[in-house]
């Protein structure tokens, strides 16, 4: 089984996740703002997706910190984004 996922589907599962961020009866600078949100948390979970591959294929588990290192987050930052990838099944 090819477990191997492409940024479009990992684009397709957060829009899934953070599609609620919004309520329809909220103004347009909320929907802008919602939209913003998603773009943001995608480009942070394709790093650290593209990081785990990577320490995967060479025979290690990162720590948060190491994750946080290798893709210029703050240690802050990927510790919000790997609930939702370990919730999609992207990460353990």
């Amino acid at each position: 089984m090819n477990t191997a996922l492409s940024e479009e589907m990992v684009r397709g599962l957060y829009n899934m996740l953070l599609s609620t961020m919004a309520r329809a009866s909220a103004p347009a600078t909320s929907h802008a703002a919602a939209r913003r949100a998603k773009n943001f948390a995608e480009s942070h979970a394709g790093r650290i997706l593209a990081e785990l591959r990577f320490f995967k294929k060479h025979g290690a588990t990162p720590t948060s910190k190491q994750l946080a290192d290798a893709t210029g987050l703050t240690l802050v930052q990927v510790n919000r984004r790997l609930p939702d990838l370990k919730a999609q099944g992207l990460a353990r």
